[in-house]
């Protein structure tokens, strides 16, 4: 049964914050491949796993919503911050290539979670805005535990 209640900003607000969970999970899931470090590795992706449970969480309430499936596609704005971190990698001490990759996960996170809150802000549905914050605040936890690993590396280099 289509449920007409979300208005066209609010499934764009959808839109918005899936692409930006799903360019994290694409750029955790192949950092997941480049690191070392096997705790790291685990780290990034229970990252993309999170970012997975986002797009599962929204998806279904823009389907039920508009009556046709999400398309969620890597942004170019997501490829770029990825191909961007490869390059740095390819050129640096392998055995900073980790820390490289944290740091530039971190940077690209700081500006998801700005695009997210803004998606939020935009949604007038207050059950979706609230199951909106809720993912995010999820999501900004999460990110803590990056910052520690972040700050034990830096602790011991």
């Amino acid at each position: 049964m289509l449920d007409k209640t979300l208005t066209e900003n609010d499934a764009q607000a959808i839109s918005r914050f899936v692409a930006a969970c799903e360019d994290g999970k694409r750029f955790y899931t192949h950092a997941a491949k480049e690191v070392t470090e096997r705790d790291l590795r685990a780290l990034f992706l229970d990252q993309a796993t999170l970012r997975e449970e986002v797009e599962n969480v929204l998806s279904p309430e823009y389907e039920k919503r508009m009556g046709k499936p999400l398309k969620h596609k890597h942004t170019l704005e997501g490829k770029l911050t990825e191909w961007y971190a490869d390059l740095k990698v390819a050129f640096l001490d392998p055995a900073k290539s980790n820390y490289v990759l944290v740091e530039q996960l971190e940077e690209a996170e700081e500006r998801t979670l700005v695009e997210m809150q803004k998606a939020i802000h935009a949604v007038d549905d207050h059950p979706l805005k609230n199951k909106m914050n809720e993912l995010l605040t999820k999501m900004i936890k999460s990110q803590q535990d990056i910052l520690q690993y972040k700050e034990a590396m830096r602790a011991a280099s």
